[in-house]
């Protein structure tokens, strides 16, 4: 007889007539188990080596990168919760949420890479890909102060086909010399890689936020 084992999966799951991703519990047999783990470690170690090999890519297009071109490496963050200096107790069911949008810009500057970060704020709460697009129209003035001679722009981001990776944005893409002047590539990272100094960049502007 077969010894059980108890483990918790991820599922979707009927909550409020939608269907949602939600971990369950659940009980296999050993030997079931065993496979299953054995599949699952297999995929993991692809994964990792091939994240292993983006970063790789990654660190060698930051070294390589020439004084005409720049990276920009974005994220979405959390939507933020906006708080009052001073607020009554009903305040805190009221709260007004923004959006934000870290960018962190690559560039060479006298012959070493540096960086600057930038923070986009909206009250605009869909992070949908006319969001990105409006966010892109005030980032390219931007990009043209930070490096005046910028003629290509490498993009760098997860890849949610709602945001990033969708039919819009390739146009965007194909197009981009003609609409902003500099020539583009977008560049797709692995679902669950961090995003470096954008990660960082999310956090450091929220606490920021705060304390203001």
């Amino acid at each position: 007889m077969n010894q059980l084992i108890e483990n918790r999966v991820w599922k979707q799951v009927a909550v409020e007539d939608k269907m949602k991703m939600k971990i369950i519990e659940n009980t296999i047999e050993k030997n079931e188990f065993i496979e299953m783990m054995k599949v699952e470690m297999n995929q993991f170690a692809s994964h990792v080596d091939k994240v292993r090999c983006q970063y790789r890519e990654i660190k060698t297009l930051k070294d390589s990168l020439k004084e005409k071109k720049v990276l920009v490496q974005m994220d979405f963050a959390e939507n933020y919760s906006c708080k009052s200096l001073a607020e009554v107790q009903s305040a805190y069911w009221n709260q007004t949420q923004v959006t934000i949008h870290p960018v962190v810009v690559y560039f060479r500057g006298q012959s070493k890479l540096e960086h600057k970060s930038i923070a986009i704020i909206s009250d605009e709460l869909s992070h949908s890909t006319s969001t990105v697009c409006t966010f892109l129209d005030s980032l390219i003035p931007v990009l043209k102060e930070i490096c005046p001679n910028v003629e290509f722009v490498h993009y760098l981001s997860d890849s949610p086909s709602s945001q990033y990776r969708n039919k819009t944005i390739f146009d965007l893409i194909a197009n981009h010399s003609s609409v902003y002047g500099i020539q583009a590539r977008w560049n797709y990272l692995r679902l669950g890689m961090a995003r470096g100094l954008a990660t960082v960049l999310m956090g450091q502007s929220k606490e920021w936020l705060t304390k203001q």
